[in-house]
């Protein structure tokens, strides 16, 4: 297929610079000229680009594979590509530049009509047997046997159609159009595979995002033109031309050459009078102004350029009165109609020119999977309609005849019929304008395309003999104009999306979803002033489009309560945040969730605080009607009676005035109301036992969807889904200094923390001097003895005053604790203000940090000596590995980390609160060494004898001469990050005595700037 690569910049901005175009023969996109010089569509429109933006253009000449690698070797950074596999990791797309589609060739003397008449014929396509061929998947599906040969190119499929070696061959549109005629081979009706062509750009190339975007704005620009360099170069390429075209050669509008017969008959009927069914739109249609617009109004505005007829429009009323008006002559023609033995009494029909799929429609509780599934049901349907004669055919029984088609769509949709029968792009078009969402097209009725012809009078064989060729003429880019602008193609799927043919079809069958929202629940979903959806969840829903290629239409914004009632009776499909409870199970199915947010209790500053959910009781409680907080209190707290809100604003309201006394709420979302509204008097009062497992829920009866979106979801990258809580959550502080305060706080603070970090270093060197003793010792045996001894009555002095220290400098800290929570609690007595606040919750912060320095170093010295009692159990390491990401959750978004769990279950007997102390350290310390976005990784494995646990990270890695010292008290391993958490280096010694106490094992493997891998093995017995 067509790759046309285009190169970037090299550096620098995009005005004035050289854009390198990888080049190979794809006639009439691109291709050599006579002289050398390279012409085609991409060359005139670049060229008119490059002039536009000061752009010199470079081309670099190669066969399609040597451009392919040109393009991520760096040497070319853009590329023509099709839409389905342009949007990638390593690429980026413009706007489409033109459509594309497949078509069925057939050689001299052979014809197919259906899909159908291919069976058993020899078929040639361009590419391997490897290749995902659309054709094939079609025939596969049908049930349709066939012999495949492959050749290398287009050319080569019509060169064996041309021998007569094969029957069928499989060729890009484009370049059958301009050629079929060489080989003397015959188009088929059967078109296919729509394929929308861009620019892309490779991702990784420096200013590719700006260079696309110039493209985009250049094409989009001369789109509208008709005039322009863009639409006359497609004009003319498009329309069979292999030379350069110039804005001097323009083609005119092709005129007919008519004989002097059908000239004449014009002449005697320059008026032809027709009449239309306005509800079959898109085909045709009257606009506001009483216009006759639409696919077929195109079509006869060609017809009449090239003829000179002149078509009026007389019938626009019921259906049923237009078709008996051209059997009574009252009407000449009709211009988009089905044939069918009835009509074929009274009309003659012109050469097929559209075609269209039959749909079944039913409600969307109703599953119907093919036409023998409505066998004794009440089928809806148009009267004198060519679905009206396919049904008497197919089932004669139960038809229910209606005057226009949108009378057949209502009376499903108000259950007076099972289902009704129509045209898919007809029954698209109405189901949107009528805003039916209680319906959906629930399979095809046919498994091949129809026809759709332009109906003639009976007596006017001529008129017919006129519009045949009429139709002929008309070229692919016209047709191609005409398609576009009036049933605009669906965005691909992603390539990268594994899609079954059946999540594939279910996306055909429903390009809209209808999404419910809370307009109330910012940030994580919310109006903006214009009352669009803004937050994270309309981020995920935006990446989902783009992966699925469909519409996700949310309606205006409405009070959460009314948009569930109509989840819950399907008016609406999905919603994009809500929490999984066993009574929504019956109704939704749930994607995994995106985002996880503990709930708290808010209360004004005053209130103490509310360490259970039983001291609730005789509070006035407040939450957010049919929020998952709601079904949750009313199952595990029947005791607590909440007063039920209609939005988040109205909460905080009523708690600041003290109409309520305790409101339920998560935490992220309540933090940015409080700051938006800058409530100074409200605070966190508690916590609750419940968390928000925010997810996408699905209708019930979609389960295909919720598979698609699950698979969606896995297939985000982690960056973006850090990206959209980022583009939300935010915190903003504002800090004035209270400095005798903050000093007289800070300096204490400082104190007892110069002295744990004197006594401590002091008794590391004590330490490293007795291991240097200890190895001169060994030259003298007499002497080592008394030296060890006195070496370890040294040591044990040195523990025992290090122990005392710390037991004796709790009371001091705690007096400070205590000092800091007294001025806290007599603010308004010492006029202390919030900002002043801020500073005495830093300082808590600061004790509360060195509380558990040494509490470390207590439980170090614990383990030293083997006095710390282990509570031994049997527990799985990877639930544990769990837990510990769970509690790190914030400081791995503080620096854009994350962290991953792979491997089994192990099971094994240990201290589980110990166990995930040491996954703790061992992850914190990988995220002092790992650069931003990037990943740790934690792999559990599983032995007979033992449980292993792997934490690895893509850090700066440990320097060799240091890594025997690694598990040594105070010694710092990896380099640390300027975001790095602080510490004092016990984090790792904690973490080789605890596995140690396990009677388990630990170890290092670490290389200076690839990162570093801790593992320990915990015995099982």
């Amino acid at each position: 297929m067509v790759c046309i690569l285009l190169a970037t910049f090299a550096a620098g901005s995009i005005r004035a610079q050289v854009v390198r175009v990888g080049i190979y023969e794809a006639p009439p996109i691109v291709f050599t000229a006579m002289d050398g010089t390279f012409e085609g569509l991409v060359p005139e429109v670049l060229e008119a680009i490059a002039r536009d933006e000061g752009w010199v253009l470079e081309y670099v000449h190669g066969t399609k594979t040597e451009c392919v690698q040109r393009l991520h070797e760096g040497e070319i950074d853009l590329a023509v590509d099709f839409a389905e596999s342009a949007n990638n990791n390593d690429t980026i797309a413009s706007s489409t530049f033109f459509i594309d589609w497949d078509v069925a060739y057939t050689r001299e003397g052979f014809s197919i009509q259906s899909y159908h008449d291919m069976a058993d014929r020899r078929i040639a396509i361009a590419g391997s047997e490897n290749s995902d061929s659309e054709i094939l998947q079609i025939l596969d599906r049908l049930g349709i046997p066939y012999e495949t040969v492959w050749v290398e190119n287009d050319n080569d499929v019509l060169m064996l159609l041309s021998d007569r070696q094969v029957d069928v061959g499989i060729v890009d549109q484009l370049f059958g159009t301009l050629y079929f005629d060489d080989y003397n081979v015959e188009a088929s009706p059967i078109i296919f595979n729509p394929r929308a062509i861009c620019l892309t750009a490779h991702r990784g190339a420096q200013n590719a995002e700006a260079l696309i975007d110039a493209i985009n704005a250049s094409i989009e620009s001369r789109k509208d033109d008709p005039d322009s360099t863009y639409n006359r170069a497609l004009s003319y390429y498009l329309g069979g031309g292999r030379g350069t075209w110039h804005p001097d050669r323009a083609d005119n509008p092709p005129q007919l050459v008519l004989s002097p017969q059908e000239e004449a008959w014009i002449k005697a009927h320059p008026v032809i009078r027709i009449g239309i069914d306005p509800g079959f739109a898109p085909y045709e249609m009257l606009s506001a102004d009483g216009t006759y617009e639409g696919i077929a109004a195109d079509w006869l505005t060609l017809v009449s350029n090239r003829t000179g007829l002149k078509f009026e429009l007389v019938g626009t009323g019921v259906w049923t009165d237009t078709v008996k008006a051209i059997q009574n002559k009252e009407i000449d023609l009709l211009p988009c109609i089905g044939k069918s033995k009835e009509r074929s009494e009274f009309m003659i029909y012109s050469d097929p020119y559209l075609s269209f799929s039959r749909v079944i429609i039913a409600r969307n509780e109703d599953e119907y999977y093919d036409m023998s599934d409505l066998a004794g049901k009440r089928i809806a349907v148009q009267e004198d309609s060519s679905h009206q004669e396919f049904l008497k055919e197919s089932t004669p029984a139960g038809l229910l005849l209606y005057p226009d088609f949108n009378e057949a769509l209502l009376a499903v949709s108000r259950g007076e019929a099972d289902a009704a029968i129509g045209n898919l792009a007809v029954a698209s078009h109405r189901l949107r304008s009528l805003m039916l969402t209680n319906i959906k097209m629930a399979a095809y009725a046919e498994n091949d395309s129809n026809h759709l012809f332009i109906g003639i009078r009976n007596d006017w064989p001529e008129l017919a003999g006129i519009l045949d060729r009429a139709i002929q003429s008309i070229s692919l880019q016209e047709q191609n104009y005409i398609y576009a602008k009036w049933m605009p193609l669906q965005k691909p799927v992603s390539p990268a999306l594994d899609l079954t043919r059946e999540e594939r079809d279910w996306l055909l069958m429903h390009p809209r979803v209808t999404v419910a929202w809370d307009p109330n629940w910012a940030p994580v979903e919310f109006a903006d002033k214009e009352g669009n959806p803004k937050g994270i969840s309309m981020d995920y829903l935006a990446a989902f489009g783009d992966l699925l290629g469909i519409e996700f239409d949310t309606i205006p914004a409405t009070p959460w309560q009314e948009s569930y009632s109509k989840l819950l009776s399907h008016e609406i499909d999905m919603a994009t945040c809500i929490s999984l409870t066993e009574q929504r199970l019956e109704y939704f199915n749930f994607t995994e969730a995106y985002m996880t947010t503990p709930s708290v209790l808010f209360g004004r500053d005053d209130m103490a605080y509310i360490r259970n959910m039983d001291e609730l009781e005789g509070l006035k409680t407040a939450v957010i009607a049919n929020y998952a907080t709601d079904d949750w209190i009313t199952k595990n707290h029947p005791d607590i009676h909440p007063l039920r809100l209609a939005s988040v604003d109205e909460a905080f309201t009523k708690l600041q005035r003290g109409e309520i006394d305790v409101y339920i709420e998560d935490v992220i979302t309540g933090n940015y109301y409080l700051s938006k509204q800058r409530s100074h008097n409200i605070k966190i009062v508690g916590e609750t036992p419940h968390s928000y497992n925010l997810r996408f829920a699905i209708r019930k009866d979609w389960p295909v969807f919720i598979g698609i979106l699950r698979k969606a979801m896995d297939l985000l990258p982690e960056e973006d889904k850090t990206s959209f809580y980022r583009n939300w959550v935010w915190i903003k502080y504002e800090h004035g200094f209270n400095y005798p305060l903050f000093w007289k706080i800070l300096i204490a603070g400082a104190v007892f923390l110069l002295a744990i970090l004197f006594w401590n270093r002091k008794l590391s060197r004590e330490i490293r001097c007795r291991k240097k003793v200890e190895h001169e010792l060994d030259e003298s045996r007499s002497k080592l003895s008394e030296s060890y001894a006195h070496l370890k009555k040294t040591e044990e002095m040195k523990e025992n005053l290090m122990h005392m220290i710390l037991h004796d400098m709790r009371s001091p800290l705690q007096t400070i604790r205590a000092s800091v929570d007294l001025l806290r609690n007599d603010s308004e007595a010492l006029s202390i203000a919030t900002r002043e606040r801020e500073l005495l919750d830093f300082s808590e912060d600061a004790s509360n940090t060195v509380n558990a320095m040494i509490q470390d170093l207590l439980d170090i010295g614990r383990l030293e000596t083997d006095q710390m009692a282990l509570c031994r159990e049997n527990s799985d390491l990877k639930k544990i590995a769990q837990q510990a990401i769970d509690s790190l959750r914030i400081q791995l978004q503080g620096c854009d980390c994350s962290a991953s769990i792979k491997g089994t279950e192990s099971w094994a007997s240990m201290d589980s609160k110990v166990i995930s102390r040491v996954f703790v350290n061992l992850i914190i310390n990988a995220i002092k060494a790992s650069p931003k976005n990037s990943s740790i990784e934690i792999r559990i494995v599983d032995t007979p004898t033992h449980a292993i646990a792997e934490v690895r990270d893509w850090g700066r890695g440990i320097p060799g001469e240091i890594q025997h010292q690694i598990f040594e008290k105070f010694v710092h391993g990896e380099g640390e990050t300027s975001y790095a958490i602080p510490s004092i280096g016990l984090g790792l010694t904690f973490c080789k005595l605890a596995v140690e106490s396990h009677q388990g094992t630990i170890e290092v493997q670490s290389n200076e700037g690839k990162g570093t891998t801790f593992r320990f093995s915990i015995p099982k017995v």
